[in-house]
């Protein structure tokens, strides 16, 4: 049902016409990079790269644990269940993702909108973590908490996927392309997941998955929230080095 639907996009995705030179000034020109360029570029930015992979690391295995076992924790909760119910949560977040993602188009300024990009995150874990709280308090029913704890959850995983590493590229001027970057967060942020899946089974643990995955986003929510701060602080700083550094080329 879907390959006719699939096969108009991929068409449609064709007919985009190439980066002209307005494009390659503001993004800059997106070329593979050699194994000398990669690694120059884990050197210079590895603080802010280090703390980017930890923050997707933990929400690859809080999105991993929801999709693979939200209708087992739905039935743990107790409340009544119904298979239409994940189409009600997850299309209403994909709406609210799809609005807030297309509102990013307008910020022209790279850097300004990589620093929303994270703002945008750092709402997504606070989401999160305040669900976790009210669900826990018994201030929140299964459906409220399922639905936010994947909107804040997608808050994160989206922008990160979509946007982060292509507005990071056009901030700091290098020419480059976001393969690697993508490579190196989807390399360790599923290492993360399997992980997880790998303890229950060699371990043979018997979960409650509904208070393990609450147990789970409360942790992934502080340190989520704690790494994304930082990683803001210091993309700033080094921004404002860069700057400085370019101005004072200028003057010479």
């Amino acid at each position: 049902v879907l390959m006719p639907v699939r096969i108009v996009f991929v068409l449609l995705l064709e007919k985009i016409p190439p980066p002209g030179l307005a494009d390659k000034e503001q993004r800059m020109e997106r070329l593979p990079m050699s194994a000398v360029e990669r690694r120059g570029l884990l050197m210079r930015f590895w603080p802010g790269i280090t703390l980017l992979v930890l923050v997707y690391i933990l929400v690859t295995i809080l999105r991993e644990v929801r999709d693979s076992f939200m209708a087992d924790m739905w039935r743990a909760s107790g409340e009544p269940f119904q298979p239409g119910v994940f189409a009600g949560t997850e299309s209403l977040i994909s709406l609210i993702i799809l609005v807030m993602i297309a509102a990013m188009s307008w910020l022209q300024h790279n850097f300004r909108a990589f620093f929303v990009t994270q703002w945008i995150m750092l709402a997504g874990f606070a989401l999160t973590l305040t669900g976790a709280m009210l669900f826990s308090a018994g201030q929140l029913g299964m459906y409220a908490w399922m639905l936010l704890a994947g909107l804040g959850l997608y808050m994160v995983y989206i922008p990160f996927n979509s946007l982060l590493f292509d507005r990071f590229i056009a901030a700091f001027r290098f020419t480059g392309n976001v393969g690697f970057l993508i490579y190196i967060a989807d390399s360790f942020g599923y290492l993360g997941s399997v992980g997880v899946m790998l303890a229950k089974t060699v371990f043979r643990l018997e979960l409650n998955w509904l208070d393990f995955y609450t147990g789970l986003v409360k942790i992934a929510g502080v340190s989520g929230l704690a790494g994304t701060a930082l990683s803001m602080y210091w993309f700033r700083k080094k921004y404002r080095e860069n700057a400085m550094a370019l101005q004072h080329r200028d003057q010479q």
